[in-house]
């Protein structure tokens, strides 16, 4: 049964894997986190967020992930992360919990690992799991938002991020 295998895509995200499994600072804040943090599951009121929903992916991991996971699912503009819009997150995270170093040296890291993350759960559900010949190649755009992302310096995107 044909499972809509792309080659191409599979030594892309091996590759991405394996230099994230390599590159992945180590001794970073572990705690819950919620994983998923996009738009579809933040419910809004006017002005004020009321609630986040879909625990499904919840799990301890690095919290800055989960960071790195809302700025991927709520400052991004089409391809391209707002980087103003990730500054306002930011900040308002810190008020909460102040970032260490590392966690900040390793946001973008994380950014494009996110992406990678929601092209590989994508591709599986949209051409695995539950076929959609609408959706298939939904995987794509976290594809292009990860490789615009690797483009990013640190030194530029920090700048703007932790102003």
């Amino acid at each position: 049964m044909d499972k809509s295998i792309n080659p191409e895509y599979e030594n892309w995200l091996k590759k991405k894997l394996q230099f994230f499994e390599q590159k992945r600072p180590k001794n970073l804040p572990i705690g819950l986190i919620h994983g998923d943090v996009f738009f579809d599951n933040v419910l809004f009121e006017p002005n004020d967020i009321k609630a986040i929903i879909d625990f499904e992916e919840a799990c301890d991991y690095y919290l800055i992930f989960d960071i790195a996971m809302g700025i991927l699912g709520l400052c991004r503009v089409d391809e391209k992360i707002d980087l103003k819009k990730a500054n306002a997150l930011v900040r308002g995270y810190e008020e909460v919990r102040p970032l260490t170093f590392l966690e900040k040296d390793s946001l973008v890291f994380f950014i494009e690992y996110a992406a990678v993350a929601t092209s590989c759960w994508r591709f599986w559900k949209y051409n695995i799991h539950s076929p959609s010949p609408h959706l298939s190649d939904r995987y794509e755009e976290m594809v292009r938002v990860a490789k615009e992302v690797a483009k990013f310096s640190k030194a530029y995107f920090s700048s703007i991020v932790f102003k």
